[in-house]
């Protein structure tokens, strides 16, 4: 997290993409009507690690508030709010398929099969790196030469500020291929298909069985996941000036009434605050 953190935000000095563009994709029917582009709204890279895309701004609302229009509506607050540092963790342990969750490639809990081997994916940093820019920094045909080199270089710094060992890991992806439908992840069945009965299908949709709710949003019903004696009294979005890029709050924070009313807990928000906490110790170390 910590060398693909420097390596997109020079070290969370940058909060949003210095090239800033639309970022609004729209080459599926299904994205234009579930996330649909929001007028005068650009989805460029943004937080700790640079959310990018209207479908990665409406599935991380979704995930954090039970709405995609928050985010998709108010993008700038994945950089000036609490939403920073909770945009890369949401990125880090969803797997968007054909692509396994770092998580998952981290921790061993993804197994490359033939077709991922046969693109010489494995376990290991290099893997992440794919996950995420994996167009521009990976393959022979990469646009962007020293993208992954550099990442590398900022893992292995880390590693051993922290004394992990990496001996043997794959750090780099110069020489893979692409997540494909026919690889381990591309065969695992994590979203309900609108068009097939809110199955589990293995293509994406716009919703997620990861999701609380999801399932009934599918099925065009009101999701019921959290009695109404458990919501906040006094909904309201995320600020951008209640809360600082840096400083997370312990209590349970709350959101906008026309959500189905998740809560982020505390836990997650300790979670949250402890990354903070060992990046700030890791970044005073090199000083």
């Amino acid at each position: 997290m910590f060398a693909h953190f420097q390596q997109e935000t020079a070290g969370l000095v940058y909060q949003e993409e210095i090239l800033q563009s639309p970022y609004c994709a729209d080459w599926s029917d299904w994205i234009k009507k579930s996330y649909p582009c929001k007028s005068g709204k650009m989805y460029y890279g943004r937080g700790a690690k640079q959310l990018s895309w209207n479908y990665n701004y409406g599935a991380f609302s979704t995930a954090m508030f039970g709405d995609p229009n928050i985010l998709l509506e108010s993008p700038d607050l994945v950089a000036t709010t609490w939403l920073n540092f909770a945009s890369a963790m949401w990125f880090f342990v969803t797997p968007q398929p054909p692509k396994p969750s770092m998580l998952q490639v981290i921790d061993g809990s993804w197994k490359p099969n033939g077709a991922d081997s046969a693109a010489n994916l494995q376990s290991g940093f290099g893997a992440t790196t794919m996950i995420i820019n994996g167009d521009l920094e990976c393959g022979e045909n990469r646009t962007n030469p020293t993208g992954a080199d550099n990442r590398a270089t900022y893992y292995n710094d880390y590693a051993g500020r922290l004394g992990v060992d990496i001996t043997g890991e794959n750090l780099l992806c110069s020489d893979s291929g692409p997540f494909s439908s026919e690889g381990s992840a591309g065969k695992t069945s994590l979203y309900w298909g609108p068009n097939t009965g809110c199955s589990l299908v293995t293509w994406q949709t716009a919703y997620s069985a990861l999701v609380e709710g999801d399932y009934a949003r599918c099925k065009g019903e009101e999701p019921t996941c959290i009695p109404d004696s458990q919501q906040t009294t006094s909904p309201s979005p995320p600020s951008s000036t209640s809360v600082s890029t840096t400083t997370v709050s312990s209590s349970t924070l709350s959101v906008p009434a026309s959500t189905s009313k998740l809560t982020v807990s505390i836990a997650t928000l300790r979670i949250l605050t402890l990354v903070q906490l060992v990046w700030t110790a890791c970044r005073s170390g090199a000083s």
